[in-house]
């Protein structure tokens, strides 16, 4: 073999060696990008998907809060709405206990009740108050009854009340008293 031939198979085995060195390279290198491609994909993913999680998480709260804002907006509406119905419903109450202790029924109620109060009291004294608006009524009453009768200085819508002393006991069985119990028990309903 010449000296040239010897240069070319040199050449050639060299280039060769060089080119099967390099497209190990290139696998090794395509290899090692494919992988770094793979896990940056599947970390890109993680990453999304953990900020669409975050991002609904803070949707869902936003629309929680404004649910619960106009619940408690539409509570209070009913609610301020209730009021006023309840208000308007215990004036025309009231407007109508105001006729009604004007009229003969009120008298008799206003015995009857001294009668229970008298059953109560049994043989113990008994003193009877009168709202201010029945003073009128005392000497009917006072001819009729035994007990001790007075007139209350301020009105309480009408009613009666009842003092046992020996016992310690008030009776109230007034307007006013039972008209804020009611008042402050009573729910106006939706009903349907």
């Amino acid at each position: 073999m010449t000296t040239e031939d010897k240069l070319l198979h040199f050449t050639t085995v060299t280039i060769e060696s060089v080119q099967k060195e390099c497209d190990a390279m290139l696998a090794e290198y395509k290899e090692k990008m494919d992988k770094y491609y793979q896990e940056h994909t599947e970390e890109s993913i993680k990453k999304a998907k953990l900020k669409m999680g975050i991002a609904e998480d803070g949707i869902k709260r936003k629309a929680s809060q404004e649910y619960t804002s106009m619940q408690m907006h539409i509570k209070r509406k009913i609610n301020h709405k209730q009021e006023e119905i309840k208000d308007k419903l215990f004036a025309e109450v009231c407007t109508r206990l105001k006729e009604y202790v004007k009229t003969p029924e009120y008298e008799k109620y206003i015995l009857r009740k001294i009668d229970d109060m008298k059953d109560l009291a049994g043989s113990e004294e008994l003193h009877i108050i009168l709202d201010i608006d029945d003073a009128a009524l005392q000497e009917k009453i006072m001819e009729s009854s035994t007990v001790k009768i007075s007139v209350s200085e301020k009105s309480f819508l009408g009613g009666v009340r009842g003092e046992i002393p020996s016992r310690n006991i008030l009776i109230d069985d007034s307007f006013e008293s039972k008209f804020e119990d009611l008042k402050e028990t009573y729910i106006v309903s939706g009903g349907r």
